[in-house]
């Protein structure tokens, strides 16, 4: 069993990131330092993401990039030292010998511990291959991000979320990412202390332009397919309105929804749309039938809530997929 983690900082420039230096080298984190010997990690879980995982076989690399850090930022008319350079790793994949026949992930209470994980986050995946962790921000497919922000804002919140002072010197060497020097990304890079005002709306921010994608869809078609079944129709517009939804509820039933399986849903949604946009036409010519109306007015409107969150996470699965901020190691 392989597990591969990735601190995807999701934008999506060009594949040069993944096409350096792919051959089969040692893992090569970045190296950071703990800024005093009381430091926790499991002190941040209130304000990161925390995962604990068995410790592995090995460990390789699922990808590299060659990256520089300065230990300032560069401003008109000056020139960073560059302390470091040379390709880290993007990526781990971690190597068990042996491993279970099902995965899933388990939330756990404050403080975060092994004894304290027991309440499952998601239905059991069947073990098919590599399980990919990824913690992911948003991007707009429409909007690529040129400047790579996103991976340099996700370097420096993990390197001041170990040391919020840079109080260590090493640390202090690697305080910023790719910033040798001033060119037309840097006035609105987020690495700065203060980023202008104007940036806001800047391609720094087009990440979220494209909405939340946060939401459960497999919760949200369990929803729904309630709803439609509860309209009570008759069997033919009933057979037309759930078309094959009760179906994909409940092969997705607490799961993670693959893409296909996103495909799949939404052009049934798209089906069950006609079919009740068909019953809400015959109901205008009646009087009578005014709650009946809004009631179908409100399934239409939640299958086009479920059809665009569908569309969103089904996009952010297949975009971003070259641009990984680097693996910290922390000593």
């Amino acid at each position: 069993m392989d597990i591969a983690l990735i601190e995807d900082a999701e934008d999506d420039v060009d594949n040069e990131r993944r096409d350096e230096e792919q051959e089969a080298l040692p893992f090569q984190p970045v190296d950071v330092y703990r800024p005093a010997a009381n430091w926790k990690w499991s002190d941040y879980s209130a304000s990161a993401f925390v995962l604990i995982l068995p410790m592995p076989d090995s460990a390789s690399n699922d990808g590299l990039y060659t990256m520089a850090f300065q230990s300032s930022f560069p401003h008109s008319g000056s020139t960073p030292i560059t302390t470091e350079s040379g390709p880290h790793s993007i990526g781990i994949v971690l190597h068990y010998g042996t491993g279970p026949s099902k995965l899933g992930l388990l939330s756990c209470s404050d403080p975060p511990s092994v004894s304290t994980c027991t309440n499952p986050k998601i239905t059991d995946q069947d073990n098919s291959g590599t399980l990919r962790l990824a913690i992911k921000s948003y991007e707009n497919p429409a909007k690529p991000d040129k400047c790579d922000y996103h991976v340099h804002h996700a370097y420096r919140r993990m390197l001041k979320l170990l040391d919020p002072q840079l109080m260590n010197q090493k640390n202090k060497d690697k305080a910023f990412i790719d910033v040798p020097s001033s060119n037309a990304c840097t006035e609105c890079d987020p690495q700065q202390d203060t980023v202008p005002s104007e940036c806001s709306l800047k391609s720094m921010r087009h990440a979220a332009d494209y909405g939340d994608a946060s939401g459960d869809v497999s919760a949200n078609l369990d929803s729904l397919v309630k709803f439609l079944i509860d309209l009570r129709l008759e069997d033919g517009p009933k057979n037309a309105v759930l078309v094959d939804l009760p179906k994909q509820q409940g092969a997705l039933h607490g799961k993670f929804p693959s893409r296909l399986q996103l495909r799949a849903i939404e052009e049934s949604l798209g089906k069950s749309q006609v079919a009740l946009n068909n019953l809400l036409s015959q109901q205008q010519l009646s009087t009578n039938k005014t709650e009946s109306r809004e009631t179908l007015r409100i399934a239409i409107r939640k299958e086009r809530a479920l059809y665009e969150l569908a569309e969103r996470v089904y996009l952010l699965s297949i975009s971003g997929k070259d641009c990984r901020a680097p693996m910290l190691r922390i000593n």
